[in-house]
């Protein structure tokens, strides 16, 4: 199986043209086989793009894909951004995507920081979890070599059910050690269990959390603890 942090040369090729709106903002993009979210912008990079504010000095996109994260935050905050991917088919699609709108970054091949010789402002992506632990914690644990402030935040996102937190509490013990605040998606697919186990981590937010709605014990934590979920409902007047 193909895989987008992959070079599969054998794969053909199906260029489109997708047209999306980041922030009241028109971009259009190329995308093609073998490129994350090829359909259109996907929901996880479309909230990062949203959340960021005050972008400021030199930027790096790791794993940029066919290039919305770089492309937009060159445009919207006139910043230097550097844009690098393993993929060569990404990094072609970046390259023409930057000339569509009229973006102007820079764009080399390389495998997480093996080609990175600087140090910036502000590291951004959103890799796909199905790169594994292995590469999560390098790209996470080497970022400190490059940046010269530190990490902002880190999400946990994906399918819960299936990358439970259990599985990366090495991880969120890296970031509490840092002061990094985490965000984790969960009450969703896995149930009301999953709220609780990201909770006692040390999640400052839970991405979704629907399920909350099963526990009123719950509930209270998630109210006496300041903790936003994103996905509360109003059911019967309770959250």
């Amino acid at each position: 199986m193909s895989y987008y942090f992959t070079n599969d040369e054998s794969l053909k090729s199906e260029v489109k043209k997708i047209n999306v709106q980041i922030n009241n903002l028109p971009f259009s993009f190329y995308t093609d086989n073998g490129v994350f979210s090829k359909k259109g912008l996907d929901f996880g990079t479309r909230t990062l793009l949203e959340s960021l504010t005050n972008i400021k000095g030199d930027v790096l996109d790791i794993g940029c894909g066919y290039g919305p994260i770089g492309i937009y935050v060159a445009k919207t905050f006139k910043t230097s951004v550097d844009m690098v991917d393993i993929n060569k088919r990404s990094l072609d699609l970046s390259l023409k995507n930057a000339k569509l709108n009229n973006a102007i970054v820079n764009i080399f091949e390389s495998n997480l920081y093996e080609n990175v010789n600087k140090k910036y402002d502000f590291i951004i992506t959103n890799p796909p979890i199905r790169v594994g632990k292995k590469i999560l914690y390098q790209l996470l644990f080497e970022a400190k070599k490059y940046l010269n402030k530190g990490v902002l935040a880190i999400d946990l996102a994906g399918a819960e059910a299936l990358y439970p937190t259990s599985d990366y509490m090495e991880l969120f013990k890296y970031a509490k050690d840092l002061e990094i605040p985490f965000t984790i998606h969960a009450g969703e697919a896995a149930g009301v269990d999953s709220i609780a186990s990201a909770l006692d981590v040390g999640a400052k937010r839970i991405g979704h959390g629907v399920r909350v709605i099963d526990d009123e014990n719950l509930q209270q934590r998630l109210i006496d603890d300041d903790i936003l979920a994103s996905s509360y409902e109003e059911v019967d007047g309770k959250i």
